[in-house]
């Protein structure tokens, strides 16, 4: 596999070869003379695109997403290992059942660890998302992202309900 480079020249006779471009991160590129061979990062001072908007709060209720089924997952999880558990039972030859037995309790004492760290993220997530889409709502009206974000804000609400009752 090759990889071709694209040579420009500017004004004053140096040969860029652009390696690749991200309005976020900024331009990079290689510059390239007779002696020296230089990186040159340059990084935008704010978001100038004027749909950036919708990409941050499309990152967010991404996240979001992302952080309802995790949540979900884990206490699907703490279901399903609790219920084996439960049906562990000694088999005769089985030299190993003490040691399985405690590895399927440190397997549930994990999965409980891990759902109150969940929880904490999918709160602090649904805040910044209702913040972002109260402060921008006037400005996104009628956006597809907008009803996105009110939907997963909604999901989101109805998901810390759920765990505030267990």
């Amino acid at each position: 596999m090759t990889i071709e480079l694209k040579r420009l020249e500017d004004s004053r006779g140096f040969f860029h070869y652009p390696i690749g471009s991200d309005p976020i991160i900024g331009v990079s590129i290689i510059r390239l003379t007779s002696r020296t061979v230089k990186k040159v990062n340059k990084k935008p001072s704010s978001l100038k695109n004027p749909y950036d908007h919708i990409r941050i709060e499309k990152n967010s209720t991404q996240l979001q997403r992302k952080l309802i089924a995790e949540e979900k997952s884990y206490r699907q999880e703490l279901i399903e290992q609790t219920k084996a558990l439960s049906g562990f039972k000694k088999v005769e030859g089985d030299e190993d059942y003490e040691w399985k037995l405690k590895k399927q309790k440190e397997v549930i004492e994990e999965t409980k660890k891990m759902i109150p760290d969940a929880q904490l993220r999918l709160s602090k997530s649904l805040v910044e998302l209702q913040e972002l889409v109260g402060a921008h709502e006037e400005e996104w009206a009628g956006t597809e992202e907008l009803l996105k974000a009110k939907e997963l804000i909604k999901d989101g609400e109805e998901a810390v309900e759920a765990i505030s009752k267990t």
